[in-house]
């Protein structure tokens, strides 16, 4: 009979081993973290996705004979060496799940030392630098000391995750690579790394990243990683072991990736209902104004979505629970709310280049009552912390306090939350009348009578079949309604022809390195609308364009870029799909994968041209537009989401 048996220790081991190595960035962190180790003052990332082969050379302290001996007997299951020297052990883990040799030569050994956790022989690769016999990533002779990594044929005896990775977008593994990069170097100032990747589409190794050494700043790294060329306002904060650090974009962006905050230099993810808080802080605060532009280009902004940039480092002596339920996570979201909630405060003069030079202390003076100095002079520990402490994190001034109170700490606001609106509120007229529900095949089968136009904004119905429903139509949101529906259909049945026009002179917006690799990977998207342009070193070359946008933020490339960039991220999230064809039936199913910008241009359009308030209707043209509603596929809205159609009663015969 069988049983289930308890794995033994080795075996359990082994398998968290190769648990630690579940992509490619992860290979990278620990590359990177052996380089570190070595004190080195530049570091080359190469990492080719075709052969799957991660490459790093530094020019740091370089390993000894004896530390490389101990690697190679750790991956020869000799665990006795290894743990003289725990901190190699990830490192020697490599080694199992690809091919995997280190170069490297000691401040304190004149020549240098190869060790082949697995794989070939190295002995070519040193001898023929130049990549003569097939090592295209010809690494650059060592010096006096250094090291050089290869990881070769990455995967290779675990075949799914080898799929996976070929299957991952090229710009999602240099972003996971970049975070890698960031977290490492958080705290280094005296390392110039570069970051180098050849993509299945490329001939050649193309820079994505350049980490410059110079004085520390976040503001640098996030600069120089993710091409973030910003303004930013500096914090600091203070609160018992808490020490808080970081920087906050002046300008939001389009995405909300580049929100960091790091606790004990370990990366933490924000919850989606914490990033939904903070998103909503900086939009009710104004800092996020989609609506700066007049009509007609104030509602295609609507389209576009920005998002606060910022880096947060966390620094505490005690233990930190960063569990969502835990209460040290709870002061975490507390301090984060009380620093956004006093940036927002000071308002938008403070986008000024001079003051945003001025760090924003967001500790409490000492000098304020007791409640209000209790993170320089409290003496109980941080996890008995009172509401009250909380409550003055970041503020000492009167003033302040009652402008901060508006930003309650995520916590709070879910406790006193209003309740939701219920679904049938419109329904609801005493309890005498019964809860009513039509579909809109009842419009379709024809069975009503169009009853009167009520004050030129409305139409009045009754519908026969379900036992005399009356019911009211919105005349201005019907009409829009039909209209959407139709300019959409018209657009993508246009899209088989391919819609887009040829641009007398070609639209040229200036793009970073990081929305370089978005538009390379999403073109083919793009086309399918019209959309065509070409890449360039740092820029985009736009040459055709549909018709909708041309119409519309063509004269503007600030706004095209934002509404461009805002489809390649919906297509990165996964908002929007990426294999949308130009020959599917259903004009619907596509019309959801539109980029947002094309649907709020035909929506406002749509809008600007349906029948108003106020215009008197005929009996044919009523009977006309509930026909052509009843034809439509979502005929109970607007096209904003305003109800078109509301139930009123329901009549029934007495015996």
């Amino acid at each position: 009979m069988a049983r289930v048996e308890k794995l033994d220790d080795e075996v359990i081991k082994q398998i968290k081993a190769y648990l630690g190595f579940s992509s490619i960035y992860s290979i990278v962190e620990q590359l990177l973290k052996a380089s570190l180790q070595q004190h080195p003052t530049a570091v080359s990332i190469k990492i080719d996705l075709t052969s799957l082969s991660v490459f790093l050379q530094d020019n740091g302290d370089g390993y000894t004979p004896q530390q490389l001996e101990q690697l190679a007997c750790f991956d020869g299951k000799e665990s006795v060496q290894a743990q003289s020297q725990p901190k190699h052990s990830k490192l020697a883990v490599i080694g199992k799940v690809s091919d995997f040799f280190i170069v490297s030569k000691s401040t304190s050994f004149n020549c240098a030392h190869t060790i082949k956790l697995r794989g070939e022989n190295p002995a070519a690769m040193m001898c023929d630098p130049t990549g003569s016999r097939g090592n295209h990533f010809a690494p650059d002779p060592i010096a006096n000391y250094g090291s050089i990594y290869q990881v070769s044929n990455l995967f290779k005896n675990l075949p799914v995750r080898r799929k996976q990775f070929k299957n991952t977008q090229t710009h999602k593994i240099i972003d996971s690579i970049k975070v890698v990069i960031l977290k490492l170097l958080l705290e280094k100032s005296d390392i110039d790394l570069r970051l180098s990747v050849r993509s299945p589409h490329s001939l050649r190794f193309e820079e994505c990243c350049h980490v410059k050494a110079s004085p520390h700043s976040y503001k640098k790294l996030l600069s120089d990683i993710f091409d973030l060329d910003l303004d930013y306002k500096s914090i600091n904060a203070e609160y018992k072991t808490f020490k808080v650090s970081g920087e906050i974009g002046l300008w939001p962006i389009n995405s909300k990736a580049h929100q960091y905050v790091f606790v004990n230099d370990m990366l933490v993810p924000l919850s989606r209902s914490f990033a939904k808080f903070i998103n909503e802080m900086f939009v009710n605060s104004g800092f996020i104004d989609l609506d700066q532009e007049t009509s007609p280009k104030k509602t295609t902004r609507k389209a576009i979505r920005k998002f606060p940039c910022f880096l947060i480092k966390i620094v505490c002596t005690e233990r930190v629970d960063i569990k969502e339920s835990s209460y040290s996570w709870t002061i975490i979201t507390n301090i984060i709310t009380k620093i956004f909630g006093k940036f927002l405060h000071l308002g938008n003069g403070e986008r000024d280049k001079k003051v945003a030079n001025k760090p924003l202390d967001c500790s409490p003076s000492p000098t304020k009552r007791k409640r209000e100095a209790f993170i320089l002079k409290s003496s109980s520990r941080w996890g008995h912390a009172k509401d009250s402490e909380l409550e003055s994190l970041v503020h000492s001034r009167k003033k302040t306090r009652r402008v901060i109170s508006q930003f309650t700490p995520l916590a709070a606001r879910v406790e006193t939350a209003e309740p939701a609106i219920p679904a049938n509120l419109c329904h609801d007229f005493g309890p005498q009348h019964e809860e009513v529900d039509f579909k809109k095949e009842i419009l379709a089968a024809g069975d009503y009578r169009v009853i009167r136009q009520i004050d030129s904004k409305f139409i009045l119905l009754l519908l026969r079949s379900q036992e005399n429903q009356l019911i009211v139509l919105d005349q201005h949101a019907s009409d829009e309604r039909v209209k959407v529906e139709s300019l959409i259909r018209d657009f993508v049945e246009r899209m088989s022809n391919n819609p887009g026009l040829r641009l007398a002179t070609p639209i040229i917006v200036q793009i970073s390195t990081h929305e370089l690799q978005l538009f390379k990977q999403y073109r083919s998207n793009f086309e399918l609308f019209g959309i065509c342009y070409e890449t360039e070193m740092n820029a985009v070359e736009i040459t055709k364009l549909p018709e909708p946008i041309i119409t519309r933020v063509a004269d503007d490339p600030d706004l095209l870029k934002d509404a461009l960039l805002q489809h390649c991220y919906d297509l990165h999230n996964g908002v929007k799909s990426k294999t949308v064809r130009r020959d599917d039936d259903d004009w619907f199913e596509v019309s959801r994968h539109l980029p947002r910008v094309i649907l709020e241009i035909l929506n406002s359009r749509a809008c600007r041209s349906a029948i108003m308030f106020g215009d008197v209707l005929s009996h044919e043209e009523m009977t006309e537009l509930v026909e052509s509603l009843s034809k439509c596929r979502l005929p109970f809205q607007c096209a904003h989401g305003r109800p078109s159609v509301v139930p009123l009663a329901k009549f029934s015969e007495k015996h």
